[in-house]
């Protein structure tokens, strides 16, 4: 019998791993947004955002986010998944680098960070998953032939 994390693992693929990671990374960023602490409601950072758009909006938007790649982490297609992760952190990276723009303090750190991270998911959404690359379609095809 497989251990539970290989057949987990053979499930959800390296591409779904991946998902399931931003959707965590996603919701906790949702839950953060909807609920901050009182102090940080004060941060500069903070009522910048909140000038654009109230706070439940954009915890909203990650949480949007974090469900698209929960679920996508599971899907054959998962290229919304990875849209929607790719938009939310490119999104949140180019209103703080317009808040550094306009002198907001740091934060062209937090834009640094969220770009960043968006070209990650964007690189990894452009790697094929293991199942689909013409050695492991080989290999599975010489295995059948031999009757394994």
């Amino acid at each position: 019998m497989r251990p539970a994390a290989h057949t987990f693992t053979r499930r959800v693929g390296r591409r779904g791993a991946a998902l399931l990671f931003f959707a965590l990374l996603d919701g906790i960023y949702s839950y953060s947004l909807f609920n901050p602490a009182p102090e940080v409601r004060r941060t500069a950072s903070v009522l910048f955002v909140e000038g654009i758009a109230p706070l439940w909006v954009w915890g909203l938007l990650w949480a949007v986010a974090g469900v698209a790649c929960l679920i996508g982490a599971f899907m054959k297609s998962d290229k919304w998944s990875f849209a929607a992760a790719i938009g939310i952190k490119s999104l949140w990276g180019l209103i703080y680098l317009g808040a550094a723009i306009i002198g907001l303090e740091r934060a062209y750190l937090s834009a640094a960070i969220w770009l960043c991270l968006a070209i990650w998911v964007a690189i990894i959404a452009s790697w094929p998953e293991v199942w689909d690359s013409p050695r492991v379609a080989a290999d599975r095809q010489h295995r059948r032939a031999q009757g394994r």
